[in-house]
């Protein structure tokens, strides 16, 4: 180091490109025992610091703030303010971390170390911090007032925001007010403070507790979603939530409710925040904001801070494995812990996710942001729909008294609610043409939609979220806006006219669905899903068709699957209407409306129509007959539907064809538990087992069967498959079906004793 000047060595020790405890030592004149360089910009001493003090603590912090504000520094402790090498006693930096974090917040960046330096004959200990300039968008303020000392009149001596700073040897203060944002601009940030909203708020931060303050002055609409999300956070079989859906529909404010509440009633020990987030949509337009982290190497710094853990300037591998490491033993270390990480469709580093998924301990709880679900392993996944209609009345109620607008605010909820519709129930819509309706009371009398392209919102919504999906799902988008007005677009009119994989087809679509891009419909007698693009996303989607020349192909497709697969129809209204009717919904029929749907059966009869539609119409009929009480009736027409359906060569695939059989054998079997009866219930059930998905109520039904029969190889073998089911998946299913499988099981129990 003989080469460089002392200034060129602090720089270096600063910057992390020379070992600081080699740099401390080469500033060091072993024969004078003091000091080679003055106080300054980059380097300051303290004689002594007492973490038992508190006054000691809050100066320490002032420079620390000031420090990491300006360009950094290398603080040096039991040095005397004339240079002069005094020595000190090792100091704790987990407690100092923790009580100067109270003050500075954990988004400071700085390492706490300690060196031993000969000089005069003896060994010197002394101790140091090495702040690193912050990288953040904004400076770093004081996070709580800093009061005279107890012997003065309990006075605020420097208020929570205040902006500390250095200028050559001496920490300065600009206190909170205007001067904030002057002075920032003078320290070469991009905005003072996160205190517009235009950027996410702590209301809290220290070590082992980081939360945000609600982006918007009032949480609106989501109560029950909170409760949900609050219900499932105290499941023991799950990591936490992932709430996905369009941009501007809530999610981040959603989350930080939930975070809040969990904070107030002392749910976790300690609870982390941070955000992704490098855009905001704001009455101006889209805003760049302060994002904590961006991939895997800064969120372990960001956390570790957090922590209270020492971090590094160092980026490298395998630095931030190390980090990393601690971070984990560090959470382990602790009970219900809650790490909230927002907007996660940002990041591309995949590492991130992987540690988010599979790395941390069992104590540690996840709620995640994102426009789709990035992490799966145990999470409960939510997709935020958008506002109901009339939350979305009150919320715009709510904005348009915001802002003044009382007169408009009185306007009927009804009229409200019309409006709140044509704005598709998007919070950030709502609360953008409230704004807009300020600048031009003509916006009132406007249709919404057409003013969005001006400022930019349906872009910020929909073309952000596509920004962050794989080339399939914009294909897959664009194919069902270009023909969801055509026809009920289909898994099988998708595969042809996107030309993608099914399993490809099938990530894409969830992808879709968890974006809040696309709504799937299933359908309740065929058990197939159909899915259509949401108003905001369909002009979107739509160009995207145009700009990529897909619109022909999509056309083709269309014609040709339908000439493929031409769908069972009749030219007989009656027929038509009777095959689309639901066999469930018989059951909530009045005695009259049943009687009056058997008799429009009957004249249906004799008329020709695809074998398909004529099951159909028999499983109606034969529940008419079921809850009409009149049971061998329902029996023969159950009986003489499905030994057709066993004949033809329709298959077993169609989930309205394996219910109709679920279902005959059920009746079959209430109409006389006699042998033949419950044969005939055992080949419908023993024929659907390997297609339908009601496989719990299939292998219990036939453990009773077999049972009542008397066939104990096939009552073991079924009552065996229905009690592993029930061991592995019971937790998913209602408790309806587990009560009634455990009831026909028992029974099937009761019976072979008794044999």
């Amino acid at each position: 180091m003989a080469q460089l000047s002392s200034e060129e060595i602090l720089a270096k020790a600063i910057s992390g490109g020379l070992e600081v405890t080699h740099a401390i030592r080469g500033l060091v004149d072993r024969e004078s025992g003091r000091m080679k360089i003055k106080e300054g910009q980059l380097i300051d001493f303290k004689e002594r610091i007492d973490i038992n003090s508190e006054s000691s603590i809050r100066e320490l912090a002032k420079d620390v703030l000031g420090f990491s504000n300006t360009t950094g520094c290398l603080l040096l402790v039991g040095v005397s303010d004339e240079g002069k090498v005094l020595g000190h006693e090792t100091v704790d930096s987990r407690r100092l971390r923790q009580l100067v974090g109270s003050y500075a917040g954990t988004r400071v960046s700085y390492a706490v170390g300690v060196c031993d330096v000969g000089a005069q004959g003896a060994t010197f200990i002394l101790p140091f911090l090495v702040v690193q300039r912050t990288t953040a968008a904004g400076p770093n303020l004081l996070r709580k007032d800093i009061e005279m000392s107890p012997q003065r009149a309990q006075k605020v001596k420097f208020r929570a925001g205040s902006l500390f700073y250095r200028e050559d040897d001496q920490t300065k203060v600009e206190p909170p007010g205007e001067g904030v944002f002057e002075r920032a601009v003078l320290l070469n940030f991009t905005y003072a403070t996160p205190s517009g909203r235009n950027s996410l708020r702590l209301a809290d931060d220290s070590p082992g507790l980081r939360v945000y303050e609600h982006i918007n002055d009032r949480f609106f609409g989501r109560e029950a979603e909170v409760g949900e999300l609050l219900g499932k956070l105290g499941s023991p079989r799950g990591r936490g939530v992932s709430i996905a859906g369009l941009g501007g529909v809530g999610k981040t404010e959603l989350a930080i409710e939930v975070v809040l509440k969990l904070c107030a009633h002392k749910r976790f020990k300690k609870i982390y925040s941070g955000s992704a987030k490098t855009l905001m949509m704001t009455p101006g337009g889209a805003q760049h904001t302060d994002p904590m982290f961006g991939d895997y190497p800064t969120f372990i710094r960001d956390l570790a801070a957090w922590l209270g853990l020492d971090v590094g300037s160092d980026l490298g591998a395998e630095s931030t494995q190390a980090i990393a490491q601690s971070c984990i033993k560090e959470l382990r270390a602790h009970e219900r812990v809650l790490l909230f990480v927002d907007n996660l469709e940002t990041v591309r580093d995949r590492e991130l996710f992987d540690f988010l998924d599979n790395r941390l301990p069992d104590s540690v709880s996840l709620i995640t942001t994102s426009r789709v679900h990035k992490l799966r392993n145990f999470m409960f996944q939510k997709e935020l729909e958008p506002l109901p209609r009339r939350e979305s009345a009150r919320l715009l109620r709510h904005e348009l008294q915001r802002q003044g607008l009382d007169e408009l605010a009185d306007t009927p909820i009804a009229e409200l609610e019309d409006k709140a519709v044509q704005l598709y129930g998007n919070p950030l819509a709502i609360r953008w043409f409230a704004w807009a309706c300020t600048k031009d009371p003509g916006t009132w009398d406007t249709e919404p939609s057409t003013l969005f392209h001006k400022q930019n919102i349906d872009e910020f919504c929909v073309a952000h979220t596509l920004q962050n999906l794989p080339p399939t799902s914009s294909r897959a988008l664009s194919a069902i806006a270009a023909l969801q007005d055509q026809t009920v677009v289909g898994i099988d009119l998708l595969l042809r006219a996107t030309g993608v994989l099914p399993d490809v087809l099938e990530k894409a679509l969830w992808d879709l669905e968890c974006a809040g891009l696309i709504r799937t419909v299933v359908d309740d007698l065929e058990g197939k899903s159909s899915y259509t693009v949401v108003l905001l996303a369909v002009s979107a989607a739509r160009e995207l068709a145009r700009k990529y020349r897909w619109e022909a192909g999509f056309a083709r497709a269309c014609t040709k699957y339908f000439t493929i697969n031409p769908r069972p129809s009749s030219d007989d209204p009656l027929i038509d209407d009777l095959a689309r009717r639901n066999p469930r919904d018989v059951r909530g029929m009045g005695t009259e409306v049943r009687q009056e749907l058997l008799r429009r059966i009957q004249r249906s009869k004799g008329k020709m129509m695809p074998l398909e539609i004529k099951l159909y119409i028999g499983q109606l009929e034969a529940e008419c007959h079921r809850h009409s009480e009149e049971i061998l009736t329902a029996r023969d027409v159950y009986i003489q539907a499905s030994e057709e359906l066993l004949k033809s060569s329709l298959g077993l695939n169609n989930i309205r064809m394996q219910e109709m059989l679920v279902e005959a054998a059920t009746v079959v079997k209430q109409s006389g538990i006699s042998s033949a009866n419950l044969r005939c219930a055992a080949k419908y059930l023993e024929a659907v087992a390997p297609f339908s998905e009601q496989t719990l109520r299939v292998f219990s039904t036939l453990a009773e069967i077999y049972a009542l029969l008397g066939q104990e190889d096939k009552y073991r073998n079924n009552r065996d498959k229905a009690r592993t089911i029930l061991d592995e998946e019971g937790a998913q299913l209602s408790y309806a079906v587990r009560e009634k499988a455990e009831a026909a099981l028992e029974r099937a129990e009761v019976k072979m004793g008794d044999n």
